[in-house]
């Protein structure tokens, strides 16, 4: 299906390590924000040539780009009675062909579906209450999993999934909060995103009120 799910700060950090090579070879480089008055909490999906940066934003906008530094505005994807929601994240589903759009609505996960990755979706429902910042992963085995933070006490959980709508069993707890740079201001952690290499997983996440400079 040539789509791959990307992590934007990743993105930028590789970018502002190695530099851009431009037209007749002149090295280019780029600082943030790339992006302006796009919203927080960026996921990047890379289906068919192209970038979608889907973002909490008050128009419910998808964002997109061919080469990760120069991006337009796009349409509207996320309904209008969802406006408000954060931390909106697509997955496309192998199976079916289909994109699924995680999303957190008054501390509640849902999820939408749609057929291209620059349409509107079509509101499914909650899967998870109460909890915030869905992030699906899936294995080299097939498996699909849904990272998430339990809210109020801020604990990340993993639930492996039946089908991208469906819960598989029941959710396990990954950590809680322990550590002093979590606490600053507020203590919270929150965004969770998985990565695995060469065999070993990673768990990246952020903590901290993420108004202040400990974030």
């Amino acid at each position: 299906m040539n789509s791959v799910k990307v992590s934007l700060p990743l993105i930028l950090t590789i970018l502002l390590s190695i530099g851009l090579t431009g037209p007749g070879n002149a090295q280019e480089t780029y600082t943030n924000p790339i992006l302006e008055k796009s919203g927080a909490d960026p996921a990047v999906l890379y289906h068919e040539g192209k970038y979608y940066a889907y973002t909490t934003n008050g128009k419910g906008l998808v964002f997109e780009s061919s080469d990760l530094v120069h991006w337009e505005a796009g349409p509207q994807v996320i309904p209008d009675h969802l406006k408000g929601a954060w931390a909106p994240e697509v997955y496309h589903h192998p199976e079916d062909g289909k994109f699924y759009m995680y999303y957190t609505y008054r501390y509640k996960i849902g999820v939408a579906v749609a057929d291209r990755p620059d349409e509107l979706f079509e509101d499914l429902g909650f899967i998870i209450i109460p909890s915030i910042d869905a992030h699906p992963f899936r294995d080299d085995d097939g498996q699909l999993y849904l990272y998430f933070v339990q809210t109020p006490d801020s604990s990340i959980y993993v639930m492996p999934m039946y089908s991208p709508t469906e819960p598989g069993g029941p959710a396990t707890l990954c950590f809680e909060i322990s550590q002093d740079w979590e606490r600053h201001d507020h203590p919270i952690n929150e965004g969770p995103w998985m990565m695995k290499m060469d065999g070993t997983y990673y768990l990246f996440y952020s903590g901290s009120n993420a108004q202040t400079i400990h974030y």
